[in-house]
C-alpha cells in the first residue's frame, strides 16, 4: 500500500539537529530554510512540500531535529525534545506511506552515541518496521576511506535489525556519504542524493508515545557502552 491519501510517497529525513537534513531535501525541488546556526538547528516547525521526481509524485517532509547535545540535561532541552518528538509521532501517522532516511555527521570520524540512541528510539516505537535508508553527511576527506570501511556502520545495522527496520535495500548498497558541502552540493552530489532517496519503496508505519526521558537514558546507556 503506498498511500492511503494521494498516493505520494512521503520522505522524511530524521536526525540531530545540524547534520543539514534541509539542505539534503532542498536538492530533490525543495525550498527550505537550510544553513548554518552556532547554537542549534534552523528548522523549528514542520513543513511540507510537494514536488515531481522523475515524473513521480513526493511529498518531502522537513522538521526539526530530535536531540540538541548543546542542552543535554536542562529542563529546557527535555521539553524542546518532547515537542520534537511529538512532531515526529504526528509526521509519521499523517496516512502517507513513509520512506524513513537516518541522517547523521560523525564527530572526528566517529558516530556519536546521541545518533545512535535517536534511532533507536525511535524504531523500537514503531508498530510495524519501516524502509529506512541512511546517510552520512559533512564528512572530511580524511575520514572518507575509514566511513567507506564495511565494519564501521555495523552497530548502527544492528540496531536496525534489532527493531525490525527493513534494510533490504540498504544492505545491500549501503550508506550514502557526503562530503562536506559547505559551499553547496555539487551535481554530482545532487544526482547521487537524487539516486539513493528514490530508488526505495515506502511503507505505511504507525508509531507510539516517545518521551525525551527516554532518549536521554539510552544516550547514557550508550556512552557508557561505547567509553569505558
Amino acid at each position: 500500500m503506498r498511500s492511503l491519501i494521494d498516493g505520494k510517497t512521503a520522505i522524511l529525513l530524521i536526525g540531530n539537529p545540524g547534520v543539514g537534513k534541509s539542505s539534503i531535501l532542498n536538492t530533490l525541488g525543495g525550498n527550505f530554510l537550510s544553513g548554518y546556526s552556532c547554537t542549534s538547528g534552523l528548522t523549528t516547525y514542520v513543513s511540507k512540500q510537494d514536488v515531481i521526481i522523475d515524473q513521480k509524485p513526493y511529498r518531502l517532509v522537513d522538521m526539526p531535529g530530535i536531540y540538541d547535545s548543546a542542552k543535554e540535561g536542562s529542563s529546557s532541552g527535555d521539553s524542546v525534545t518532547d515537542n520534537h518528538l511529538k512532531m515526529l509521532r504526528e509526521a509519521l501517522n499523517d496516512g502517507h506511506a513513509y520512506v524513513i532516511f537516518f541522517v547523521i555527521s560523525p564527530r572526528n570520524g566517529r558516530v556519536d552515541p546521541s545518533d545512535l540512541a535517536m534511532m533507536q528510539l525511535v524504531l523500537e516505537k514503531m508498530d510495524n518496521g519501516p524502509t529506512v535508508g541512511l546517510i552520512i553527511t559533512q564528512i572530511k576527506a580524511r575520514d572518507l576511506i575509514h566511513i567507506q570501511s564495511p565494519t564501521y556502520f555495523s552497530r548502527i545495522i544492528q540496531i536496525m535489525k534489532n527493531n525490525n527496520a527493513d534494510l533490504r535495500f540498504l544492505t545491500s548498497r549501503g550508506p550514502l556519504v557526503l562530503r562536506d558541502h559547505d559551499e553547496g552540493f555539487s551535481d554530482d552530489d545532487r544526482y547521487h542524493i537524487r539516486s539513493y532517496i528514490t530508488k526505495f519503496t515506502p511503507r505505511q508505519v504507525q508509531i507510539r508515545n516517545m518521551i525525551a526521558t527516554a532518549l536521554r537514558m539510552l544516550l547514557k546507556l550508550l556512552k557508557m557502552i561505547i567509553f569505558h
